[in-house]
Order: C-alpha cells, then structure tokens, then sequence
C-alpha cells in the first residue's frame, strides 16, 4: 500500500532526495469548504479554499466556488520506489517508478468516506522534478505533461430541483443535489496521519475503494452498488472481529435440528446441545459480524440529524427500533444476490433521482416495511466507518462528538422544560435571526424589545446559556450564543429535518462567543 507507506514517512516527517512533486485534479459531486475558517461568507473567502494543507495539500479550483462539479487540486510529493521479484536463483526482475498514480487514486477515495460525497480523479496536470546537478536547465525541472486527452471527468449528475405550488403559489422548493458540506481541516488531518499506525489501515483503506467505487454506481446501477457497501463493511468486520464467535446459547440456536437430532436418538439434553455447539466449528459468522459492526459504530445522527446528501421520505426509512432487523434483512438479500442472481427489492432505488418509478410504489406492499433505500444503507455505512476510525485511529475527536451530542440532549431537555413565555420569545428570537441566513452578517445582535416579552425571560434564556447579551432590559440587545447552539435551538423550532440552522456560519463559532 504506497499511499500507507507516504503518510507513515509524512507523519514522521522523513525526508528523501529522489522524489517528484504532483499536481492533479479531483472531481467532487457537491461543494466542500474548510468548515474550521471564520467567516461570514464561505463562498468568498480564499481561506475556506484551504481543504488540506498536510500531509498533502488540497485546495478549491474551482471558480465560482460551488460550481458543479467542483474542481480540487491535490498536490504532494513522492519518493521513487523499487520493486523487485526473484524467479530464481540466477536471475530476478526489479522495476523502479513513481506511485503517485496509486497514491492518488487511494487519497480520492478516502476524501469520500471522509466527506460522503463522490470524490474522482479526472488527471495528472504538473510533474516538478528537484535540481539534481549544478547547472541543469530550468526546463526540465518543471516539465510539461500531456493531459487534456486523458482527462477522465466522472462525476454524479446533477439532480433537477422540485418546486411545490399550493394555493398561494410557490409553497417549497426542493434541491435534490448534496448540499455544501464543510469539512474540518484539523480532523481531515489527524485522520490521514493516523491511519498508517492502525493495525487495521490495510482493512479501512480496501473499505475505501470499496465505498468509493460503491458511490460511482449508486445512481446508475443500485444492485451492484449495494453489494459493494456490504463489501467495504465486511472488509473491517471481518478484520476486526477476525477471533469473534457468539455465546454458547446462540450457537445452540444456530444448530437447534442437530441438538434436537442428538436427542431423538437417545441422547441427553446437554449432550444434544454439545454436539450443536460442536456443529458450528468452522463457521465464518460473517452476518453477524457485519450486524455487530455496524449496531456497534454507527452514529446517532443518523436519527437526529437530516441527511444532507440524498432526500428520503421518512415513511421509507427504517425507525430505530427496527434497526437490526433491517441490517438483517439487508445481509440476508445479499446472499440471494450474490448466489442465486436475485436483485434488491424495488424500494432500494427511492432517493437516487429527484423521480421514482411507478414500479416501485406498485413494489411495497401496504401492509410490509419497505426495504431499506440504498441511501439509508449508504449513510448506514459511512457513520459507522467513520464512527470506527474515530474510536480506534482518533479517540480525541469520538470524546469531542459524545461531548457535543450530551450537550445537544441536555440543552433540549432544557428548553423543554422552560415556562411557555420564554419558549414562545426564543422562538420568536431565532425567527428574527433566521432572516439573516445566507447574508454576509456574522452574529446579528437582536433587539430585546422585537422578541423578549420581558426582562426576566432575557435573564433566563441568559442563564441557560442559550443567548448572549448587552443588558437585561427590553433596551438591551441579544444573540444566539454561538453555531452549536443555533442548531440545536434551529431544531427545537423547525425540526431536524427543515432546520436553516444546520452547519450556519451566521452565529460565531464555539470559543468566540
């Protein structure tokens, strides 16, 4: 794995003479900016440009920032490699390149499990070589390469939006593309540089190939790209739980017709279920160890938070009680697709396109849970990867997450635990901060008098540190404390799911306050 090899060298900060400098560009299907850059208006500002600057660097190229799809340069430098075969004793071949081929294909799909938006290479546009002796001419160092023939552009297309009308006119407007997606500098960084000391790298990074080549296929072909997301679980499942076998009395479950075998033909009861457990010897448990990963890993944003990539109606998704059984029933489909031809249920096409078939509402039946939508199953599999990788490659950031989560729970309870008074004036204070959203303004200090209806409402939402402020009086003035707190009380009021709040740059972040 060259690209392991690049980031242990990166991360220990070793330095080597024969090496080329890199230039390529990716394709992303949505727009991604650097979420940890203060500003008012991430589309115009250099600085959110800045995705990565190590282990390697990526920036925005693309000019307008969100254009579709958009352009990211990636750069970084390689050192030659030698790689050599013996076929006996007198004689072996040996061949000596550059990876950054591979590198670069490896670094592209793991910038889509990280930021769950389908990440390409369309080509290698600069090759910059170092001086290697005095007086070698400027030209060859900065050589140039052929590039506009073997441009690959791949991407995901762009959706059409769907414009409801009511009696009024125009009631909703729904944009099915991935919306922009700020991606933290700092974790994007300590996630790469800790990979190659994992004892499981070699399993995350084949999951990665696996996600990404699942995320290519999602809209054209739903088949294969379902049995490429259980791939890329199984290749960390398996690898993880490689020791793993359930309890004794599943095993006997398992294996119930040999226990009951053993005891038609005289045996006891205990010797009965022995023989069970004895008849499970050899099995993989691979279902149920890509049940376990995923019960285990998977994040509970996927019940509280709206997905931001694929819009899917509610009544098709499954509940949270209901989640094993649909991550069972999701393995036992793979196994009929897998051995016998069969393909998935219609409903695993809903929330690919902005249409769906007729085939697939003439497909569920009323009285039946629908199959889970690859969408659901996708978003499954990235929280619980990426859930994984926190835990095992970066533990600081999974403490930051359960801290941000109790905080969110406690804060709600708070807020529904406040007299109605002051729950119908902090409604009224996000509306008027709400109007705001979209527009170069950062923190918009509201006047006490527009919102509150009395100064003891402004000293509690004060205490509960929901709001900050100048004076307690309906004369003063107030704010949203910060981002963390505009979502979770953009969620009290408009629900998780039409929340203008989510992922604001409007309030100021978290420490600034």
């Amino acid at each position: 794995m060259h690209l392991l090899s690049f980031l242990k060298n990166q991360s220990q900060k070793q330095t080597v003479d024969d090496f080329i400098t890199c230039e390529y560009r990716l394709l992303c299907s949505g727009t991604i900016y650097n979420g940890d850059v203060l500003t008012a208006d991430w589309r115009k500002s250099d600085a959110t440009r800045i995705i990565l600057m190590s282990p390697f660097t990526v920036f925005v190229a693309s000019r307008p920032f969100d254009d579709y799809p958009q352009e990211l340069a990636l750069r970084f430098a390689v050192e030659q490699f030698t790689v050599e075969r013996i076929i006996n004793e007198r004689s072996r071949i040996s061949s000596t390149f550059y990876p950054d081929r591979e590198i670069t294909r490896d670094i592209a799909a793991l910038l889509c499990l990280f930021c769950r938006r389908l990440v390409t290479v369309s080509g290698k546009i600069r090759e910059m070589h170092p001086k290697r002796y005095e007086g070698e001419p400027e030209v060859f160092l900065d050589w140039p390469i052929d590039f506009v023939n073997s441009l690959k552009v791949k991407h995901w297309e762009r959706q059409p939006a769907t414009v409801i009308y009511g009696r009024s006119g125009v009631e909703r407007i729904i944009d099915y593309n991935p919306e922009p997606k700020p991606v933290s500098s700092n974790k994007l960084q300590k996630l790469f540089l800790s990979l190659p000391g994992s004892p499981y790298a070699q399993s995350i990074l084949n999951s990665a190939r696996m996600y990404a080549l699942a995320l290519e296929r999602i809209n054209q072909d739903v088949d294969i790209a379902y049995q490429l997301l259980i791939t890329c679980v199984e290749s960390i499942a398996n690898d993880l739980y490689r020791l793993y076998t359930p309890a004794e009395s599943e095993m006997i479950k398992v294996k119930k017709n040999v226990a009951d075998l053993a005891i038609q033909l005289g045996l006891t009861e205990e010797k009965g279920k022995q023989l069970a457990i004895e008849a499970c010897e050899g099995m993989s448990w691979h279902g149920r160890k890509f049940a376990k990963f995923l019960i285990e890993n998977t994040g509970d944003e996927l019940w509280t938070e709206k997905d931001d990539v694929f819009k899917l109606p509610e009544e098709f998704l499954p509940k949270k009680s209901d989640f094993e059984t649909a991550i069972n029933e999701i393995y036992r489909a793979r196994g009929k697709a897998s051995h016998s031809g069969g393909t998935y249920p219609a409903s695993a096409h809903i929330g690919t396109r902005s249409e769906l078939s007729m085939e697939v509402f003439l497909d569920i039946a009323p009285s039946e849970k629908p199959f889970p939508p690859i969408g659901w199953f996708e978003r499954v599999v990235n929280s619980a990867i990426i859930g994984f990788m926190h835990r095992f490659l970066v533990p600081e950031i999974q403490q930051e997450e359960s801290a941000r989560v109790a905080e969110k729970e406690r804060l709600l309870k708070t807020i529904s635990e406040l007299p109605e008074n002051v729950k119908d004036s902090l409604r009224k204070l996000v509306y008027w901060t709400a109007r705001f959203l979209g527009y170069s303004i950062v923190n918009p200090y509201a006047p006490n008098g527009e919102w509150a209806d009395s100064p003891e409402t402004v000293a509690i939402l004060k205490k509960t540190g929901i709001i900050g402020g100048e004076g307690n009086d309906l004369d003063g003035s107030s704010w949203l404390k910060n981002r963390e707190i505009g979502e979770i009380v953009g969620e009290f009021v408009y629900g998780a799911e039409k929340n203008p709040f989510r992922g604001n740059v409007l309030l100021l972040p978290r420490g600034w306050e």
